[in-house]
């Protein structure tokens, strides 16, 4: 018999377990009528005719030709899984037309809570690599302590996976809150804060990606995620306006105070 780990294999390769049950016992029996193979596979005879025709069919089973009584056999698993591979290789090769024919996509998702949080900052993580993230940053000053323990590890995370960012944030911001940041930017190319003259929401930061944009309010410990590709991109122009007009952060001296100045407006 085989080991249920093939078993398995041959469930994920689209056959049923009905069909699973019937090939294995055919390729135990090598060849065998259909009451055979229904004793062995515990199937029941009438379910195991029609089963062996959806394997012949498939190419999984030949029926001997000229035999007194109906034999069967097991075909070589081989030839079923090129087949298979084939038809990937062909519905892969489909897919820019059927992505230029379909509709634009877009999606908005609500994630609440450290739990939801988490999940909203991986959201599309695996295509980040070697991007760019534009974000703006509000005054941190009063945010939860556990939203820089989210933040913190998940830069570092981004950065060993090669994502830059440019990172804006009022003047007035709580430096203490993007120290680390600034100390990753020593360590990693591709990581830049930026300051400017005017506050935004103090507890919420907008985060730019090539197809999405992340919202979230430190406050209500809310994510809001607008999977929109024109929408994220309408929103970098903004930020790489309002990128042009401002200054480098600056570490905060001891008493608190910023050392860099307020950048004057291009004219």
């Amino acid at each position: 018999m085989l080991d249920h780990e093939t078993i398995s294999a041959l469930g994920r390769l689209g056959l049923s377990e009905k069909e699973v049950a019937v090939y294995v016992a055919l390729t135990t029996l090598g060849e065998a009528t259909a009451y055979k193979i229904a004793e062995v596979s515990n199937v029941k005879k009438p379910t195991v005719y029609v089963i062996l025709e959806d394997l012949r069919r498939k190419g999984l089973v030949l029926k001997i030709p000229h035999a007194k009584k109906q034999l069967f056999v097991a075909n070589d698993l081989e030839e079923y899984v090129r087949d298979r591979e084939r038809d990937v290789k062909q519905a892969l090769c489909a897919l820019p037309a059927l992505r230029a024919t379909s509709s634009p996509h877009s999606r908005v998702l609500f994630f609440s809570g450290v739990r939801g949080i988490t999940e909203a900052m991986d959201y599309k993580f695996a295509s980040m690599q070697d991007k760019s993230l534009a974000s703006f940053y509000g005054n941190m000053a009063g945010s939860e302590q556990i939203l820089s323990d989210i933040y913190e590890p998940w830069h570092e995370k981004a950065a060993a996976a090669d994502v830059s960012f440019r990172i804006i944030v009022p003047t007035n911001s709580a430096h203490k809150h993007f120290q680390p940041l600034q100390r990753l930017a020593k360590e990693k190319p591709g990581i830049e804060l930026r300051q400017v003259p005017f506050d935004v929401p103090p507890d919420t930061s907008i985060e730019i990606g090539d197809d999405f944009i992340r919202i979230i309010t430190a406050r209500d410990m809310h994510a809001t995620i607008i999977d929109n590709m024109n929408v994220a991109t309408t929103m970098r122009y903004i930020f790489d306006s309002v990128w042009a007009t401002s200054s480098r952060l600056s570490t905060t001296n001891p008493n608190g105070a910023s050392s860099s100045r307020v950048p004057r407006s291009h004219k």
